[in-house]
């Protein structure tokens, strides 16, 4: 919507653009955006530490870069990869801890990409970067901490959210040491 509607707007530019675009390559547009969604859903499957077959898997990728389109901060495309995870026998902290998992894998790839392409292509041009107030940040901490501190003082706290956060953790990191120390499943998250 958000695309589309600033082009309809000024839609003899629209018409201008359809009538001088080259359509041979469109095809390639199509087959480069398919791969896209097969190399979503073989990243997916490697950061999963038992087997998952490919063709719900590419299905699910599919469904959740549709539903993350229309959920603020993609949520609901990291709730489709969880959901799915689940239905496939998956326990809830490790369907949680593979989704993350895999989302944390393509930022880092993405970043290192964008940094290499800042590097070869120059950086004229692309403004400063500032990190933000050291107070805010010292205020979040502070925050954090605190919160923390009560979950560990109050008994009822810690007996209702800190034990099963810690089994769930448990969890979520036997899941990610599965992944981590399989060779295939590494490649397949990173490739």
């Amino acid at each position: 919507f958000y695309v589309l509607l600033p082009q309809l707007a000024d839609l003899e530019r629209t018409a201008d653009a359809f009538s001088s675009a080259h359509w041979g390559w469109l095809p390639v547009v199509v087959a480069a955006t398919l791969a896209t969604f097969i190399g979503a859903a073989v990243s997916f499957m490697g950061s999963v530490p038992t087997p998952i077959r490919f063709w719900p898997t590419l299905r699910a990728q599919v469904a959740s870069a549709f539903v993350g389109r229309i959920t603020p901060g993609s949520t609901g495309g990291i709730a489709v990869g969880i959901r799915y995870l689940q239905r496939s026998g998956h326990d809830p902290a490790a369907a949680t801890a593979s989704v993350g998992l895999n989302a944390a894998a393509g930022f880092i790839i993405h970043l290192s990409l964008m940094v290499g392409f800042f590097a070869w292509t120059g950086t004229s041009g692309i403004g400063g970067f500032s990190l933000p107030d050291v107070n805010s940040i010292l205020g979040v901490i502070a925050l954090v901490l605190s919160i923390g501190g009560a979950i560990l003082v109050a008994r009822p706290l810690r007996e209702r959210l800190l034990r099963p956060a810690l089994r769930s953790l448990g969890h979520a990191l036997t899941a990610v040491q599965q992944v981590a120390t399989s060779p295939l499943r590494v490649a397949q998250l990173v490739g």
